[in-house]
């Protein structure tokens, strides 16, 4: 199977022996499965039907592939404007859960996207990475809701280094969003906020400054720094919790109305949607039901509202760490959305 004898799966097996990198991404590869499995590290997805277990592997596919550089066959790669179009259907795909048409489509953005990325230069290559991290952001975020951990920070590494280059701040600081929600999912709850944290810290905008990619940015830093703050065990999290929810709101009010950046939703909608999945956490349901009734319906948010209390199913509070005491935010510092039986997260 997949290029390795029986007799070394046996070895393996018996724990008589370890596995090199090499044989272990064979036996992954063989399994359609993630090498986190293998080691024990990650459940296995026992519940994925062929048809989605043919989407992931598409997916993984294309992250690893278009990353190394293997975009063979492909010929003439697409046009800016039609990898821009394939990008909106791509998340489109993404809200409603299609799993195969959301793989396809990133498969073709991300192969011909890097193809084109290294043919062209000046404000067409600028643009081209930043559609391509944002691209490979939606690809993290569906294998962290599919359990695919090591897929999930393979396809951020990419999208750092492609927003890092494009010189986009905003959307280095939305990636570190869908990084902080991976932790949580890891039941890392510590780090996930102090990634938040940290970068929100970095992006946080002057008040003197207008309203911008920046700003709605910090906002959705700070909601992801309060989902996890609320993760913790009772009694530790909620002053953080609290603080970043505040600055949040704050955010929201700057901004005005509910936005939407790389495929991110950020605004007071969005803000107060959240806020009732982590009131919820925190075990402030009658906060949770006042802020439910004050949320306008009319907005993107409207079908979200249903399951904002769905961090609270997915990431229980977090086991006490060996750090004692209340967790405080420094002195500086997803919106959810269901499709079937999975939740969907606003990718930042």
């Amino acid at each position: 199977m997949a290029g390795i004898s029986v007799a070394t799966v046996q070895k393996a097996e018996q724990n008589k022996g370890e596995l090199s990198i090499g044989y272990l991404l064979k036996l992954a590869a063989g399994l359609r499965t993630d090498v986190a499995v293998i080691l024990g590290q990650q459940a296995p997805r026992h519940d994925m039907s062929l048809e989605a277990r043919a989407a992931l592997r598409q997916l993984a596919d294309a992250v690893h592939e278009s990353a190394l550089g293997d975009w063979q066959g492909i010929g003439e790669p697409s046009s800016l404007d039609e990898l821009t179009r394939a990008h909106g259907l791509a998340y489109e795909a993404y809200w409603q859960g299609e799993n195969g048409q959301f793989s396809n489509l990133t498969s073709k953005i991300l192969k011909e996207g890097r193809a084109r990325y290294v043919q062209v230069s000046g404000w067409e290559r600028e643009q081209l990475g930043r559609l391509l991290a944002s691209t490979y952001q939606a690809a993290a975020s569906n294998a962290i809701l599919l359990g695919q951990r090591d897929l999930a920070f393979a396809a951020l590494t990419s999208a750092h280094h492609l927003s890092a280059e494009a010189g986009d701040p905003a959307l280095s600081a939305l990636l570190d969003s869908t990084l902080s929600w991976a932790y949580l999912r890891d039941a890392k709850v510590e780090r996930a906020m102090m990634v938040a944290e940290r970068a929100a810290a970095r992006i946080e905008p002057p008040l003197s400054k207008a309203p911008g990619p920046e700003l709605l940015a910090y906002g959705r830093l700070m909601i992801s720094a309060a989902v996890a703050a609320s993760r913790f065990e009772k009694g530790r999290g909620e002053a953080a919790a609290n603080e970043y929810l505040s600055r949040a709101h704050a955010a929201a009010y700057r901004v005005g109305r509910d936005k939407s950046l790389y495929g991110t939703h950020f605004g007071p909608t969005a803000a107060n949607t959240e806020a009732v999945g982590i009131r919820v956490a925190l075990g402030d349901f009658g906060q949770a039901l006042k802020l439910e009734k004050e949320t306008p319906s009319p907005s993107p948010c409207r079908s979200w509202r249903a399951t904002a209390t769905s961090w609270t199913s997915r990431s229980p509070r977090s086991k006490p760490s060996s750090t004692t005491g209340p967790v405080t935010p420094s002195s500086r510092s997803g919106s959810t959305r269901r499709s079937g039986s999975s939740t969907r997260r606003s990718p930042g």
